[in-house]
C-alpha cells in the first residue's frame, strides 16, 4: 500500500469565522474552521491534534469547554468529535499518537477526500475584553488505516490571519 504524503490542513474559508466580538459567558462560539485533504494512496487516520491558543494577552482563563466538530457541507449539520478540553498553558490536544500501532483515533479522512473540523468553545464569564484570540493547529499526529502504520506529522498551513482574530467583548 503506498502511503503517499500526509494531510494538509488549511483554513476552511467558507466557514472559518471573521473578526467577532465575544460575549463573556457565551456558550459554544464558532472559533476556527479547518480543513483536512488527504491526497495520499490511503485513508489517514487523525490520532491526535493540538491546537494553540495565540493573540494579543490570549489567556487559557478566557476560554473553556473547547470542542471539535465534524462538519458536512451538505447538509450544514455538525458532531461532536470526542470530548472538549481546555488549554493548558497555550496548548489543547485532542487524542493520542502510540507508534508503531494503528491508534483508534479522532476521525478518519479518506484518500482523496477532505475533512472539516469546526472548534466551538465557550468564553468565560472571566473574558477580559482587551484580549484578542487566534486558535490554529499546531500539530496533527496520523497513522495510515491499511497500513496500520504512523505515517507521521500532517503538513499544516491553517494559521489564523490578522483578519480573523477575534476579541473577547462586554
Amino acid at each position: 500500500i503506498s502511503q503517499g504524503t500526509v494531510l494538509s490542513i488549511t483554513t476552511n474559508g467558507a466557514t472559518h469565522p471573521s473578526a467577532q466580538t465575544f460575549i463573556r459567558g457565551a456558550s459554544q462560539v464558532l472559533v476556527s474552521a479547518f480543513r483536512f485533504s488527504n491526497g495520499a494512496g490511503e485513508t489517514q487516520r487523525v490520532t491526535r491534534i493540538k491546537l494553540s491558543l495565540g493573540g494579543t494577552s490570549a489567556a487559557a482563563t478566557d476560554l473553556s469547554n473547547v470542542v471539535l466538530y465534524k462538519y458536512d457541507p451538505d447538509t450544514g449539520t455538525e458532531t461532536q468529535i470526542g470530548s472538549g478540553t481546555g488549554f493548558v498553558g497555550t496548548v489543547a490536544t485532542y487524542g493520542l499518537n502510540t507508534t508503531p500501532t494503528l491508534d483508534p483515533g479522532l476521525f478518519d479522512v479518506e484518500k482523496n477526500k477532505n475533512y472539516i473540523v469546526h472548534v466551538r468553545s465557550d468564553v468565560t464569564t472571566s473574558a477580559v475584553n482587551t484580549h484578542t484570540i487566534i486558535i490554529f493547529v499546531n500539530e496533527v499526529r496520523v497513522d495510515g488505516v491499511q497500513s496500520k502504520a504512523d505515517i507521521g506529522a500532517a503538513t499544516i498551513t491553517a494559521v489564523d490571519t490578522a483578519a480573523e482574530v477575534m476579541s473577547t467583548g462586554h
